[in-house]
């Protein structure tokens, strides 16, 4: 009996391995984010598949060349929560999540054709907890129009020192990273890879804990020492307060009772 739930147990850890590998590598596949900077003659689809693993946060950055438009066409399927909140949708903003905003909806689209007003075009996709939802396929390409944008600020953001700089150019907070969530909203040089811990061997595990054992060890025995020895000085000084106490109340006693005898000694020497 014994083997038996032994067996279920480990071929159950090895079902959920499985799982959670291709979960990932269909994320992977799917082209989930990136920052991606065309030529004048080139195109890119943003998906390889419209299924998407649940909670997927994805955001791509589109750059072309100078006298050039972002055009894009989008197939998206929205969804709304029973009160009409968004739960699956599409943000597409000029370049970054602060800029112009030209399409926020969780309504389905199919050949939705859009164009960004400058050369950038940031394209942010989020998906809630249903497993293998139908999001979002595209395909971007530059578009002529022949203005020069020469003088366009970029808004492309540059980070920080205190921030991490995400492959999609997207800047997040430091301690964002390796925490779980996906805050760079892209697969490839992102927020949550690389994230395991320092490589030892067996044989430094062992050394790093004998040590700190051996750290912890001294710092307890030297503590404790310091303590002991600062308790019996602090004792000895208490005695020797309370020998001097002694003595400065007994000297008056020593003094009346000389005085005692010698009067004793010369009654007697007058008596006789």
């Amino acid at each position: 009996m014994w083997n038996i739930n032994s067996r279920l147990g480990i071929t159950r850890k090895i079902l959920i391995c499985v799982a959670v590998l291709f979960e990932c590598v269909s994320f992977v596949k799917s082209g989930c984010g990136g920052y991606i900077e065309l030529t004048a003659s080139g195109s890119h689809d943003l998906s390889s598949s419209s299924t998407y693993s649940a909670y997927s946060n994805c955001i791509w950055v589109i750059k072309v060349p100078d006298k050039y438009v972002v055009n894009g066409d989008f197939t998206f399927r929205g969804e709304k929560s029973s009160g009409g909140a968004c739960e699956d949708y599409l943000v597409v903003t000029d370049g970054s999540d602060s800029a112009n905003e030209l399409l926020n909806t969780c309504d389905d689209l199919t050949n939705h054709k859009l164009n960004s007003t400058a050369r950038w075009m940031y394209i942010q996709f989020k998906a809630d907890g249903a497993t293998n939802v139908q999001g979002l396929s595209a395909t971007v390409k530059p578009m002529y129009t022949g203005t020069d944008m020469s003088a366009e600020t970029d808004p492309v953001p540059k980070c920080k020192s205190h921030q991490f700089s995400c492959s999609n150019k997207r800047c997040i907070t430091m301690s964002y990273r390796c925490d779980g969530f996906n805050d760079c909203g892209c697969v490839a040089d992102c927020d949550e890879q690389n994230c395991g811990g320092i490589s030892m061997s067996k044989s430094s595990y062992m050394g790093l804990g004998a040590g700190l054992g051996t750290a912890m060890f001294i710092t307890c025995f030297v503590s404790v020492y310091a303590y002991e020895k600062r308790r019996k000085l602090k004792a000895m000084r208490e005695e020797e307060e309370s020998e001097r106490a002694s003595r400065r109340r007994g000297r008056p006693r020593d003094q009346n009772k000389g005085k005692d005898d010698k009067e004793k000694d010369k009654k007697v020497a007058w008596h006789s």
